[in-house]
């Protein structure tokens, strides 16, 4: 081989060498990345509920049907997860038994350590009459009660515990407006002086029995995956006749699950 082609071959084998390491960089950098929500400062201990906390509405940090947002004391984060659409309120209020959880990470910001959880798979098969009732009227029937708790994480394995009384969660499943608000102390966030703190929100995937039931209704003759539609009346015209038995309703499938990766910056002091 010519000594020129040589140098070529080994400087192209050098710059695709390169790419491939500023792509791993960049992959890497993608998977840690982060959306943030910004803070809102209060001077004070809040008390969480409807009445005792406000929640600015442009401050929201939309995901396909849910919208956080936060805010912080000098001694608490607040957070609050509140429903957008028929999907989100199924998914808050349990009706198809997946397991919600908020992750808090340890002092390497990306290590699950503890979280608290609403482990709605322990109730039992899943809550069909409600998916009917969110599927034919958009309507939300109350969600069960359900108590939460502190999940801890040990190398594989995950314990779980009552939730302490420092942590302080409040949810309201009886609404259109499903919303879950909690109350977090610094001290337990494994840093006091930090400008933002990541957490991940996981809802766990929907039951087996649950996907089946969705199933065999996307099954059912005449099913139309995009919606419904007036389709021909018998009788001819737009105004007149009844509707054909092809129409069927909306497009219904279980919420999906979720890993949703965010980081709260937090409001300094004025």
């Amino acid at each position: 081989m010519p000594t020129s082609f040589r140098l070529r071959a080994v400087r192209f084998g050098g710059a695709a060498l390169v790419l491939l390491l500023a792509g791993v960089g960049e992959c890497r950098a993608f998977l840690w990345w982060r959306d943030s929500i910004a803070s809102r400062r209060a001077e004070k201990t809040l008390q969480l509920g409807a009445s005792g906390l406000d929640w600015p509405r442009g401050d929201a940090l939309e995901e396909p049907g849910l919208a956080f947002r936060a805010r912080n004391s000098p001694e608490d984060l607040y957070l609050r997860l509140a429903a957008d659409g028929r999907e989100g309120r199924m998914l808050l209020s349990g009706a198809c038994r997946q397991d919600v959880t908020f992750w808090f990470l340890g002092p390497d910001r990306k290590t699950r350590v503890w979280g608290v959880r609403l482990a709605f798979s322990r109730l039992g098969p899943p809550d069909i009459s409600a998916a009917r009732r969110f599927r034919h009227a958009g309507d939300a029937p109350p969600g069960p009660d359900l108590e939460p708790e502190l999940v801890l994480a040990q190398g594989g394995s995950i314990s779980t515990a009552p939730l302490p009384l420092d942590i302080e969660f409040r949810a309201d499943l009886t609404g259109r407006d499903r919303f879950y608000e909690l109350r977090v102390p610094f001290q337990r966030l494994f840093s006091t002086r930090a400008k933002s703190i990541p957490f991940d929100f996981v809802a766990s995937s929907a039951s087996a029995e649950t996907r089946r039931w969705f199933e065999a209704q996307q099954a059912m003759p005449g099913y139309r995956a995009r919606g419904p539609s007036p389709g021909p009346r018998a009788g001819g015209g737009r105004m007149g006749g009844a509707r054909s038995a092809g129409t069927q309703a909306p497009e219904m499938s279980p919420p999906s699950p979720r890993d949703i990766r965010l980081s709260v910056s937090l409001a300094q002091e004025r």
